[in-house]
């Protein structure tokens, strides 16, 4: 017996909802617009100059919206208070911009609708972090991939945490499942290079500074510490 799945996305209004229907909303403002002009041209006239301006107007307004990331959010959270994703990308969002105490505190109101949302715990975890909470990021950090999968930008985010709290062990692991998941992760790469040559491991180090430039073949950090490595060998 089969089951369909369900998946919120937590979104009850979106333009794209309105795509079909108005394809006969158009029909029918088309048809009334030729059968009222045929006899009131000139208040046809007038309202359409009216119209034309409210629109334009209203465009021009709602085009700053997309100024900026932080608008944008704003602006999803005044359509939408209850989208967690919509403070949960403000707090990321907040989190680039180096204010991490902001970003701690909007988090926050995502996981109060969505208290399981793991992108809310990463997002949570960096702020932490940047803020010097490294035990609690960590926490957050591993709750997220427990919950929500081994996506390599989560386990890049915590292997780079342990290896600064120099559990150089445990991060080296989360470095090689990356290189499983996504070979080519450029920063990743060259992250468990250098950790590799911290913990005495020069042939690891050299296979994941190859790596990386096989990436991005321009990366000069990289080409420079696989020459030291190859002088000593």
């Amino acid at each position: 017996m089969s089951q369909t799945s369900h998946i919120p996305i937590n979104q009850p209004r979106a333009d794209r909802f309105l795509y079909l229907p108005s394809v006969a909303a158009a029909l029918a403002v088309g048809w009334l617009w030729d059968w009222t002009q045929a006899r009131w041209r000139t208040g046809c006239l007038t309202f359409l100059a009216a119209s034309l301006s409210w629109y334009g107007w209203r465009s021009w307004d709602y085009s700053k919206t997309f100024l900026s990331e932080t608008a944008l959010w704003k602006n999803v959270l005044v359509v939408n208070p209850k989208s967690y994703r919509g403070y949960a990308n403000l707090a990321a969002n907040a989190n680039n911009c180096g204010q991490p105490q902001m970003a701690l505190e909007i988090v926050e109101k995502s996981l109060a609708i969505h208290p399981t949302y793991p992108e809310g715990w990463v997002i949570k975890a960096y702020a932490l972090e940047s803020l010097g909470k490294l035990p609690e990021a960590e926490t957050f950090y591993r709750r997220a991939i427990e919950s929500g999968g081994e996506d390599p930008r989560w386990l890049y985010l915590l292997a780079d945490l342990l290896q600064r709290e120099k559990q150089f062990g445990e991060a080296e692991i989360y470095y090689d499942r990356i290189a499983q998941l996504r070979p080519n992760y450029l920063e990743a790469r060259y992250a468990a290079g250098l950790l590799a040559i911290q913990m005495n491991e020069p042939e690891k180090a050299e296979a994941h500074m190859t790596a990386a430039l096989q990436t991005d073949p321009s990366n000069k950090q990289a080409c420079e510490i696989l020459e030291i490595l190859h002088r000593q060998h």
